[in-house]
């Protein structure tokens, strides 16, 4: 088996790939420049309610105000009409447009709803929850392929983190709204969150039923995908040493019980160590994808 240097110098090479998808991923953002530039007055990052908006961003996340405007003007572009996307000849699903028309436009979209009420069945199945209302958010299905920072991100993991966000992944009307937005964008890439947060987040992502007991293997499974990402197809020696390295830390610390001959991860006895910090959360933070995954071995 290979050394540790080298398992950990193939991590380091994982993080130089994903972080090369992850600036192809940018175009997106790109495109929608001009259109920003175009549609200030319609929703102003300087009025009174984005100011303020800015200034609880800074002190809950320590944000400075001009990456809060940086990841609202990302959030903002993830909203805006698919049609000006795509004005360079992409295919677009038509699902995602109709998607945008109707939580864009309340007040026409209502209208449309009240001359088909007859067919309640398809409004029930297409329709947002609360009709009435604007949905503030991206439609969850065109966020996660669409999003910068999740760019290298594998799929089960993704979900995993909607899910630890407390978004309904199963529903084909979920949307992450901009408080998620932020919540997400600093554990993956940077800001303070609570440490009661953290701790909320990361054991919901490990135990998404709450049921209180994982088992050791299915931990270790989704361990490996969060530094595997979408560079390679196959688990390798590195990215299986990190699953086991952080196997070990818990049952290091007491987290693992054994049950019928089978291991299984206790989740309470993981926010125990969460909170006393014998297991550093930033060890997952970083194995994301868009950092360099410092894990060392005694």
């Amino acid at each position: 088996m290979e050394s540790f240097k080298t398992t950990a110098s193939k991590l380091k090479q994982l993080d130089i790939t994903r972080k090369s998808q992850n600036r192809n991923g940018e175009s997106l953002v790109n495109k929608t420049k001009s259109y920003t530039k175009n549609n200030t007055s319609k929703d102003n990052i300087n009025n009174t309610t984005s100011l303020e908006m800015i200034k609880n961003v800074c002190e809950n996340y320590g944000l400075t105000r001009r990456e809060v405007f940086e990841i609202h003007s990302q959030f903002k572009a993830m909203t805006i009409p698919l049609d000006h996307i795509c004005n360079e000849g992409n295919t677009i699903n038509e699902e995602y447009f109709e998607a945008l028309k109707r939580y864009r436009n309340p007040e026409k979209y209502k209208k449309d709803l009240n001359k088909t009420q007859n067919d309640t069945t398809a409004n029930q199945s297409s329709a947002p929850e609360n009709s009435q209302e604007k949905v503030d958010g991206i439609r969850l299905d065109y966020f996660s392929d669409n999003c910068t920072f999740l760019y290298g991100t594998h799929p089960e993991v993704k979900t995993r983190l909607f899910k630890a966000l407390g978004i309904d992944t199963e529903s084909k009307n979920s949307y992450i709204k901009w408080e998620q937005f932020v919540e997400l964008y600093c554990i993956c890439e940077l800001g303070n969150i609570t440490k009661s947060e953290l701790i909320r987040f990361w054991s919901k992502f490990f135990d998404p039923t709450m049921l209180g007991l994982v088992s050791v293997e299915s931990i270790a499974d989704i361990l490996e995908k969060c530094v595997r990402g979408t560079s390679l197809e196959e688990p390798n020696e590195g990215t299986i040493l990190f699953a086991k390295t952080i196997i070990n830390l818990f049952r290091e610390h007491g987290c693992i019980q054994m049950i019928n001959n089978e291991e299984f991860v206790n989740n309470t006895k993981v926010s125990e160590a969460f909170a006393s910090d014998a297991i550093d959360m930033k060890l997952f933070s970083d194995a994301l994808g868009n950092k360099v995954v410092n894990f060392k071995i005694d």
